[in-house]
């Protein structure tokens, strides 16, 4: 019976469960009235409730007294296994025996499964590969800050010649981070969209100020960083450097308020939609175990990247002795290691008994504890735990030592899995053995710095070979004991997406297991190709000498720069106090609309600055090799990463502000939106490992130009497959997987390559000289001509897809007003060709941009005030008003200063590019 009341339902004849049913979920109560009424006289009423929003209902289910013990439990188990796919119709509330299910059933309940698993382990492995980037570009972002700093302050050339040395190796791993986590960020809504739709309003604004205060910061300066050594002033350079360290720190600190928000909740609310609704955001973003997830991470940071130094300077010592680089080097992150390794420690036991107190579960899992332990625990070195019974296997103990390292006290009892219902069991040997492969490697870390002190002390820290063979071995180590940290923290979760709250199976999106296989494939090749040459190309950089006048980035090798109605509140929310209604300075504002329109800037934002880049991909291979290829490349080097933040924003408002938009949209376009973010990868790795694999110029090239394509027919795709309508049901798409797919979807995408394709080769008659001006100016006239076409096809054949669409365009006195934008278009159109053909060079670029403007305005004019065209308005799909207050106090703060800084960033690289560069 303990399980049934967890599990929310009536356990007691007479007892009364109320279950809301949203609009669109109308077969859920024949489903639960067939499976229960009938076979157990449980009696299913609907109740009038004014509070449910249109199209739902609230239903009681009241259970009456059930014949025998085994009935009960049998009834028991259905609903406690059906609990989590019964608020959506998926399934019907049923005992057992079941009733008999058909082939069909038996089949989709399979690939259900199936496409959850596979959802799982996709997740899984991006984020992995994922981590270890960040916790690198932490550390060494704040490495190079030093040595910058030190140059600054003593004027020693060994600074500046490492500081030179490190940056392309930052460059490179950035890129990575930058790529892999963007993935990341639209992941949660093709694969999570439950997920996303439950917890958006909570998480979504923490996710966004990620992106607006760091992702932005880093974004905008890293350009200066890594090209204006000669362009501005030593100590603006020395700020540029400064910021992108702050910017990492300030991503890995909303990224862990936002993961450590999963692991121990507080501060929300319950809406009747099951939505997660803030409460307080103070204690959300500072949730219990937010400071010592935040001190472990940053510091785990720090550590890998003194591992990773310590292991080139080590290498190099074994060389060169007199090396002045390799020993510089090889001091400071002995010295790191020797600091951080006991501080970490320190950091994790309390980190550990925070966990304690907050996720035991977790920490049974940890210590392999299957049994309670009344008179004291013991600490379990080594075993095989056997979920299955409950047991571990040969363990070697030491006795009472858990309790004493968790209680500090020998006989302090500590509870076993076995107080804990089996369906809430994390997978134990997973866990078991990830903690101790992260407990061991930093045992190991600070065997390493205690042995580097005492060579210090001897004297003998630059000759000791044996110590530099450790520490050469120790380089990979902390990129381990990152993953393996992770995997003890999210696995040791499980079998919950937000502890306790939200299960994992409940927070997938309606997806099939051939859809999410075809993806998880592609990711595995991608990831281990495009990230795989990525390393080799780090170790080849690593493995060349530092030496005196160390050269930063080559000239001509540009580097990657990261430049439905609102549920009413539940009269039973979670264990967190109820959000306050009092009326604040915004409350008459409607900022659902102001939302849309900063969201409408992002996007448009992104199209404006991304545009010129992917078009210089899509055109690269009429570009000729070598002179005009780097030329095109470098007109782009110092932006083009912060360009492509703006994409970033677009889809973390959406998921901040907008939800079940952002968790219906992100299913329904799940093949383009995948195809984009594997063309952005390409894209952006290619754009680096072009210049550090000569011998492969050609591949890469063809990997730019693909990615670039790629991306930009996804993105056309992904607009014309929402603008011509998206089959929704109650809060979940409800389409097949191929209906994004139709002659529309492709014109518009094929529409957004000609317009991308346009805006690069104007871009490029701005910003070159010679033949590859002429070359683009020649593109531009063709390129122009096929734009305007697209764009009046396409205009001709939207208002056919819906009849609200035709209404606005043709209705009097509508068309008073939207004859105005065809119109514009035309004059922008003769203006463009009239102006290029004279010779201009600024104001090709400014009309291709005004065509897309006007393309923008149409389709706002056909689509508002809905976000779902056709199916949800931005009423509907908005988050709650706490949400976007607290969100919009930072955005119009930090939006300001990022167009700002953006702007500096264009001022400094402003005139024309050579294939030289900006060196």
């Amino acid at each position: 019976m303990a399980r049934l009341r967890k599990a929310g339902l009536p356990v007691l004849p007479g007892q009364s469960h109320v279950l809301p049913v949203m609009a669109g979920d109308v077969h859920l109560r024949r489903r639960i009235s067939e499976a229960l009424l009938e076979p157990h006289g449980i009696s299913v009423q609907p109740i009038d409730d004014p509070t449910v929003p249109r199209g739902g209902e609230r239903l009681r289910i009241t259970p009456s007294p059930l014949r025998t013990e085994t009935h009960r439990r049998a009834l028991v188990e259905a609903l406690v296994e059906d609990r989590s796919r019964l608020g959506r119709g998926e399934v019907s509330l049923a005992a057992r025996p079941r009733p008999h299910r058909d082939a069909q059933e038996v089949t989709d309940m399979l690939a259900n499964v199936d496409a959850l698993l596979l959802a799982r382990w996709q997740f899984g492995f991006t984020v992995a590969f994922h981590i270890v980037f960040p916790a690198f570009s932490i550390g060494l972002a704040s490495y190079l800050m030093v040595l910058e700093g030190l140059w600054l302050a003593t004027g020693r050339q060994v600074f500046i010649d490492l500081f030179r040395y490190w940056i392309k190796i930052f460059a490179i791993g950035f890129a990575m981070g930058v790529v892999s986590g963007l993935v990341m960020s639209y992941q949660f809504g093709t694969n999570w969209s439950v997920y996303a739709d439950k917890t958006g309003p909570v998480l979504g604004p923490l996710m966004a100020y990620e992106v607006l205060s760091a992702f932005f910061l880093e974004a905008g300066f890293l350009g200066v960083m890594l090209f204006g050594m000669t362009k501005v002033g030593p100590r603006l350079h020395f700020l540029a450097t400064l910021m992108v360290a702050v910017g990492t720190f300030f991503s890995a600190f909303w990224i862990l308020s936002v993961n450590s928000w999963m692991q121990t909740p507080q501060g929300y609310a319950t809406n009747d939609a099951g939505q997660f609704v803030p409460a307080d955001w103070w204690a959300i973003v500072f949730n219990p175990s937010f400071p010592y997830r935040l001190v472990h991470m940053v510091l785990a940071a720090y550590l890998t990247t003194a591992l990773v130094v310590g292991a080139v300077g080590a290498w190099h010592l074994l060389r060169d002795r007199t090396n002045e680089g390799a020993r510089t080097m090889f001091s400071m992150a002995m010295w790191m290691l020797a600091v951080v390794a006991p501080l970490q420690i320190l950091a994790g036991d309390a980190h550990g008994l925070n966990t304690l107190e907050h996720q035991p579960t977790k920490v049974m899992a940890m210590e392999g504890h299957y049994r309670s332990h009344p008179d004291g625990a013991p600490l379990i070195l080594f075993g095989l735990p056997d979920q299955e019974a409950g047991t571990v296997r040969y363990a070697v103990e030491v006795p009472k030592l858990s309790s004493l390292i968790l209680k500090h006290g020998l006989d302090e009892p500590l509870k076993g899995l076995d107080s804990v219902p089996r369906e809430n069991w994390p997978p134990v040997p997973v866990v078991f053995w990830s903690f101790r492969v992260m407990v061991g490697l930093g045992m190991l870390m600070l065997l390493l710095g205690c042995l580097s002190l005492l060579a210090r002390y001897k004297g003998k820290l630059y000759q000791w070979a044996a110590l530099h063979r450790f520490a050469l071995a120790m380089g990979p180590a902390g990129f381990v004991a990152v993953v393996a940290g992770w995997i003890t923290t999210e696995v040791g979760r499980q079998p919950f997406t937000v502890y306790g709250l939200l299960r994992t199976a409940e927070s997938a999106s309606p997806l099939h297991a051939p859809a999410v296989a075809a993806s998880l494939t592609a990711f595995v090749l991608v990831y281990f190709a495009v990230f795989g040459m990525g390393t080799v190309y780090i170790l080849h950089l690593m493995a060349k000498s530092p030496h005196r006048g160390e050269r930063g980035i080559e000239p001509g090798a540009p580097i990657r720069t990261a430049g439905i109605t609102p549920a009413p509140w539940s009269t039973a929310t979670a264990p967190s106090t109820r959000p306050s209604e009092e009326p604040t300075m915004l409350a008459n504002v409607d900022l659902s609309v102001v939302w849309a329109l900063i969201i409408a800037f992002a996007v448009f934002a992104y199209i404006v600055m991304d545009g010129f880049d992917l078009g210089i991909g899509i055109l690269f291979p009429a570009f000729r090799p070598g002179h005009e290829r780097d030329t095109a490349m470098n007109s782009i080097a110092p932006v083009w990463d912060g360009n492509e933040t703006w994409l970033v924003l677009g889809g973390g408002g959406l998921f901040a502000v907008f939800p079940l938009a952002y968790a219906v949209i992100m299913p329904a376009l799940y093949a383009p939106i995948i195809a984009m973010l594997l063309g952005l990868i390409f894209r952006g790795v290619a754009f680096e490992f072009r210049w550090r694999d000569p011998g492969h110029r050609a591949l890469w090239d063809v990997a730019f130009t693909g990615g670039s394509v790629v991306a930009a027919l996804a993105q056309g795709i992904t607009l014309g497959a929402l603008l011509q309508g998206i089959k929704v049901e109650g809060r979940a798409y409800a389409g097949g997987w191929w209906d994004w797919l139709t002659p529309f979807s492709l014109l518009v995408g094929l529409g957004i390559v000609c317009g991308y394709a346009l805006l690069g080769a104007t871009w490029l008659v701005m910003r070159t000289e010679g033949s590859l001006q002429d070359r683009s100016r020649t593109f531009s006239l063709w390129l122009g001509a096929a734009t305007v076409a697209v764009i009046a096809a396409v205009s001709a054949a939207t208002p056919f897809l819906e009849g609200k669409y035709w209404e606005r365009w043709f209705a009097m006195p509508n068309v008073l007003l939207t004859a105005q934008v065809p119109l514009l278009v035309a004059v922008a159109s003769f203006l463009f060709f009239r102006l290029l053909r004279g010779g201009a060079e600024r104001t090709p670029f400014l009309l291709a941009l005004g065509l897309f403007l006007l393309s923008f305005v149409g389709l706002g004019i056909s689509i508002f005030p809905d976000i779902v065209p056709g199916r949800i308005t931005i009423w509907e799909a908005a988050a709650p008003h706490s949400s976007q207050v607290f969100l919009l106090v930072g955005a119009s703060v930090l939006i300001p200063v990022i167009l700002i800084y953006t702007a500096y960033s264009y001022w400094v690289f402003r005139g024309k590019v050579d294939a030289a560069g900006y060196h």
